[in-house]
Order: structure tokens, then sequence, then C-alpha cells
């Protein structure tokens, strides 16, 4: 063998040894690529999952929050129809061609009770002015939205004219009733 043999050997072995180092390096980090990959991979399939569980809970609070808004317009009183009612059923005087009473005001509560501050036509007829009264109850009675009307006062003015007048309260509780039984027995007078 020549001399430049032990010298191409070594070279040739210095070689062989990079390249093997440079295929195990290259492979560790093929490796570390694909395990990175994986663990990406596995991030994504959760990030997914709790997307997609999250979606799910969106949707039912969704129809939990319409469920509630349902519930609340169920019960949810429409006072201009309140008022509406008020005014068809309130009995008007023959004679004179207009309502027997004037609602002064009114206030209502949660729990549909209503309370009206309320003034009869005047007249000087009391017994008449007591029967407005009287009307006025009988029609909350009869009507299939109030309940329980109750009068706990009332008191008697004068007018200038020499009238009298009656000013009472009237409590009085409110379910509404379906629309076509209300359509059906809307007492008017």
């Amino acid at each position: 063998m020549n001399k430049k043999s032990p010298i191409f050997l070594i070279v040739a072995f210095i070689i062989l040894f990079g390249v093997g180092l440079a295929s195990g390096y290259f492979y560790s980090q093929a490796l570390a690529a694909e395990s990175e990959v994986n663990s990406l991979e596995q991030e994504i399939t959760k990030a997914n999952n709790t997307l997609d569980e999250l979606n799910q809970s969106d949707v039912v609070l969704a129809q939990r929050s319409i469920g509630a808004l349902e519930k609340i317009e169920a019960t949810e009183v429409k006072w201009s129809g309140v008022l509406d009612t008020i005014t068809k059923i309130a009995p008007t005087d023959v004679e004179e061609k207009r309502k027997i009473v004037n609602f002064l005001s009114y206030s209502g509560g949660q729990d549909g009770q209503l309370t009206f501050n309320v003034q009869t036509l005047n007249s000087e007829n009391v017994e008449r002015l007591l029967g407005y009264v009287a009307d006025i109850i009988d029609v909350f009675e009869e009507s299939p939205d109030f309940n329980n009307p109750f009068v706990p006062s009332i008191s008697k003015a004068q007018t200038s004219e020499g009238d009298s007048t009656l000013s009472f309260i009237l409590s009085v509780g409110y379910t509404p009733a379906t629309s076509s039984e209300a359509e059906d027995s809307v007492p008017r007078r």
C-alpha cells in the first residue's frame, strides 16, 4: 500500500463519520419535527373539541335564553291592552251619551293587581251615582280579564252648579283572558 492510503482511509473515515453524524443529526431533527407536528395536531384536535363544546353550550344557552324570553313575553302585561279593555267595558249613560265614570289615574303591580282612582259623572241624584259605582263593580266582575273588584272608599263632592260627584278607589286583579275568550265575553254597556 502506498503512503497516501492511510491518509485516504483517515479522510474517508472522517468523511464517513461526518456523514454518519450528519445523518443522525438530521434523523433526530426529523423525529423531533414529526413529534412537534403530532403534538400540534393533538392541540388542534383538542382546540376543535373545545370549540365544538363551546358551540354546543352556546346553542343550549341560546335555547334557554329564547325559552326565558318566551316565558317573559307570555306573562308580560301589555298595559295598552289593559287600558283599551277598560275603555271598552266602562258603561255609558244612555241619557248623557258618555261614560258614567272617568278613570283619573291607575297604578299596577307585577302581580296583576290594579288600583284606579275613579270619578263619576255629575248628577243631582246621589243614588244614581252610587248605581254608577255598582255598575262599574258589575262590569269588572263580568269581564274575563278582571277579578275581585273592590271599592274600599267613596267620597262625595259638590260641584259649583250644586250637583254631586263621587270619587272612589277601585282595586281589581288583572289576569288576561285568551283572545278568543276575551272577544266572546267582553261586557259592553
